[in-house]
């Protein structure tokens, strides 16, 4: 028979990390779980090629995916479903009716879709958010871009309107106020940052996870089950160390350790 000692301080590090392991596992299935599964449709985009209307749709994906509100459905998997329900799609989907026929075919609970065109001189991003089930537009998102390139569109107002729809705060970039094409409203329009609501949006999240059971991980079962487990597994390596030590000097000095017999 084969007699291995383990040290105590061994053991405990071991437990940790064994218990810290499945601890970030179920936090982070915990997170996606409770983001919303959305598709975003193909935009239809006026002015620019087929392949040009495809890489502002991939970035819009990008963008929103970036804000951690939404569950994204990948663009490739979107394709293969829609493509093995035999359904067959001509050109960009923006129409309300369009966007929930694909939605209700997707494992997603909203569809978010819309377009992207010029009047004038001026370049405008307009995205629905569109539950299945209902059909109801849940929301819309406006952002209007004026005397801009399509290369401002592709960088920052994509990422603008994904963040509006996000509900994530944020502030224009200084640059955006073009001094002499737009007036003082307008230019004050442009700041978007406003920290009173910030707060006040802030608690109302506090107080819907809280119904949900979402918020702090310190406010779950879980979380207090593996202190207990971990504090439980110490004590136990430390006791046996002490209770086991063939030397007899469970109750002295030294460093003691854990012994497992082996057959």
């Amino acid at each position: 028979m084969k007699i291995l000692r383990i040290s105590p301080i061994i053991a405990v590090v071991f437990l940790w990390v064994q218990i810290w392991g499945s601890f970030n596992s179920a936090l982070a299935q915990t997170v996606e779980d409770d983001m919303l599964a959305v598709a975003v449709a193909d935009l239809d985009v006026s002015g620019t090629s087929v392949e040009e209307s495809g890489l502002l749709t991939d970035r819009l994906r990008a963008e929103i995916w970036k804000t951690q509100k939404f569950n994204i459905l990948e663009r490739q998997k979107m394709d293969d479903i829609l493509k093995e329900q035999g359904f067959q799609l001509s050109g960009a989907c923006d129409q309300a009716s369009c966007l929930i026929e694909i939605g209700k075919l997707l494992p997603v609970e909203k569809i978010i879709g819309g377009s992207i065109g010029k009047i004038g001189t001026t370049w405008t991003i307009t995205l629905r958010l569109i539950d299945i089930e209902s059909g109801r537009i849940e929301k819309t998102v406006v952002q209007d871009c004026p005397q801009c390139s399509i290369d401002e569109i592709l960088s920052p107002y994509l990422s603008y309107a994904a963040m509006e729809m996000a509900d994530v705060d944020f502030e224009y970039a200084q640059a955006d106020a073009r001094e002499g094409g737009l007036s003082d409203a307008s230019r004050d329009s442009y700041v978007r940052l406003d920290k009173d609501k910030s707060n006040q949006d802030m608690g109302q999240l506090s107080g819907q996870e809280a119904k949900k059971g979402g918020g702090s991980v310190f406010g779950k079962w879980w979380f207090w089950v593996l202190i207990a487990g971990v504090g439980g597994g110490a004590a136990f390596a430390l006791g046996g160390a002490k209770s086991d030590d063939p030397s007899g000097g469970g109750s002295g000095g030294g460093s003691g350790s854990v012994i497992i017999n082996w057959r």
